[in-house]
């Protein structure tokens, strides 16, 4: 058993990603980076992540259907951040919908994002069985 929390971060800009990755690990947690939707998908099932942080506009599969996918494939267990530069009522709504359950908007402080991940990962360990 793993005990360091892994994120898996699903972004296509390669310099965000980068951004995520390393707010991510100097904060203490394993990181994995996919570019595309697809990709994130096929790893989000196969691993065991902790947390999965997605951007909207992804190539082969968004970000929407991405979190509908995790959620049917994970059986509503894995805790999602949507990352995005989408800001409209309606994008925020179709993330949340989707089954993101925080959803955070570009450009984005490092602090908030590492704090909305520790907040996420204390509640799936307080609900786990």
């Amino acid at each position: 058993m793993h005990t360091v929390p892994r994120v898996l971060v699903v972004e296509d800009h390669a310099l965000v990603a980068e951004t995520i990755r390393m707010t991510l690990e100097q904060n203490g947690f394993e990181v994995a980076v996919e570019g595309d939707g697809l990709n994130g998908l096929a790893r989000a099932v196969q691993s065991p992540f902790d947390l999965l942080i997605v951007d909207v506009d992804l190539p082969l599969l968004d970000g929407v259907q991405l979190c509908n996918r995790i959620r049917d494939a994970r059986d509503h267990t894995l805790p999602v951040i949507m990352l995005t530069g989408r800001a409209h009522p309606a994008d925020r709504a179709a993330g949340l919908e989707a089954g993101a359950d925080i959803y955070m908007t570009k450009p984005f402080e490092g602090g908030d994002l590492i704090g909305n991940v520790r907040r996420l990962l204390a509640m799936d360990a307080t609900t786990a069985p």
